[in-house]
């Protein structure tokens, strides 16, 4: 099965982190390759070459959405979204978005959430999305090997 890439994008806070690590255990666990950027450099007004980079070569990018959200965040989603990037939004209970709705939106509480929900649906939710993208792949194979055929035969019948 083909490999599928995801950008976790996170502002510093114990509650996050604790989701981030989490997630990419549980992804790594499920054949998925995790991009989480450090962020023990200090903050800056630039996206880093290296987290464009891994957004480039991401599948999608998670997004999480919370009330201490920070400038890395806000940079990595407009940059993922300027790409076509798929966004899978996590979000913090309470707060309230208009921009995102239906099945890529997850929300956690932070405070009463039961541990390993919201990891877990996430979870879930990419593994549909890579047998997606193998399943697309693995038609387009497929054409390409019946015009390959087709054009054999054409060229045997000269």
């Amino acid at each position: 099965m083909s490999n599928y890439k995801v950008f976790i994008s996170y502002s510093v806070n114990k509650s996050e982190m604790v989701v981030v690590w989490r997630l990419q255990t549980l992804g790594a666990a499920h054949g998925l390759t995790v991009y989480v950027p450090d962020r023990q450099k200090g903050k800056s007004l630039l996206l880093s070459e290296a987290a464009k980079g891994q957004i480039d070569n991401s599948d999608c990018v998670i997004a999480f959405l919370t009330r201490d959200i920070s400038e890395e965040v806000q940079l990595e989603l407009n940059y993922a979204v300027t790409k076509h990037k798929k966004v899978i939004y996590i979000v913090e209970k309470g707060i309230k978005i208009t921009t995102a709705t239906g099945d890529n939106v997850f929300y956690f509480d932070p405070l009463t959430g039961l541990p390993g929900q919201v990891e877990k649906e996430v979870i879930e939710y990419l593994t549909k999305e890579r047998v997606k993208k193998a399943d697309g792949q693995a038609v387009g194979l497929l054409v390409g090997i019946g015009i390959g055929l087709f054009l054999l035969f054409a060229l045997s019948k000269k």
